[in-house]
């Protein structure tokens, strides 16, 4: 029979090379334990300067200070409504458009309004009346805005396309789809009571060009009817 100590040492040896087979350090007297699991990492809270501003500043404050309030836009892309709301309502899509619209930022404006659109539930006419009196200027332009989105939104309906129609089809959904009849979007009652601006608002569009004269056939419509002088912007996306 081996000795006590010849057996203690075959089980040092066994030790040895089940911690070498394992990839364990070998100079160790103890038997790792598994490793626990790590706690989640997530990022801290952005800094109060990064949720939205509400309500955006009035329409010519944006044009004078442009440059810094892009950069803002950019710092505040993952936060679109304002501190301490959880929950996405029309009206913050609403004043989220107004910002890259008075910057003339198409690529935001469309992807606001498609944003809108993928919200089915909220119906165009049902956007509350902001009541925004503090800025007669900024209120006329939300005002219009609404008409763009009913441009957009009538233009997809009218395909055939209504607004919770799923993001992938097939054709026989795309023949049901067409089939079903169409409910158009309409803008709020409260948009006719806004006040036409007294003096004109003018908005440049690409390239910081204003258009030239209030009858120019670039204007949008809308806008015009309440003395905003802005080149119609393309928001279509279907």
């Amino acid at each position: 029979m081996p000795s006590n100590q010849s057996a203690d040492s075959l089980s040092r040896l066994q030790r040895l090379l089940w911690r070498l087979r394992k990839g364990f350090p070998c100079f160790s007297s103890t038997t790792p334990e598994a490793p626990s699991s790590l706690p989640v990492s997530y990022p801290p809270p952005p800094p109060p300067a990064r949720y939205p501003h509400w309500p955006p500043p009035p329409p010519q404050q944006l044009l004078d200070e442009r440059e810094d309030y892009e950069k803002a836009l950019c710092e505040q892309a993952r936060y679109r409504m304002p501190k301490g709301e959880h929950e996405d309502q029309p009206l913050y899509a609403l004043y989220r458009i107004y910002e890259h619209l008075i910057l003339y930022d198409i690529v935001g404006i469309r992807n606001n309004v498609e944003r809108f659109w993928n919200r089915h539930q909220w119906a165009v006419k049902d956007i509350p009346d902001p009541h925004d009196e503090d800025s007669p200027a900024r209120y006329a332009v939300l005002a219009c805005i609404s008409h763009l989105l009913v441009e957009a939104f009538n233009n997809n309906i009218g395909q055939g396309m209504p607004r919770d129609a799923p993001a992938i089809i097939t054709y026989d959904e795309l023949d049901e789809l067409n089939a079903r009849e169409k409910v158009f979007e309409e803008v709020p009652s409260w948009t006719h009571q806004v006040p036409r601006l007294e003096e004109t608002l003018w908005i440049p569009h690409e390239g910081n060009q204003y258009l030239r004269g209030d009858d120019n056939v670039q204007a949008s419509p809308p806008f015009r009817e309440k003395n905003i002088i802005i080149k119609h912007p393309f928001v279509l996306f279907i």
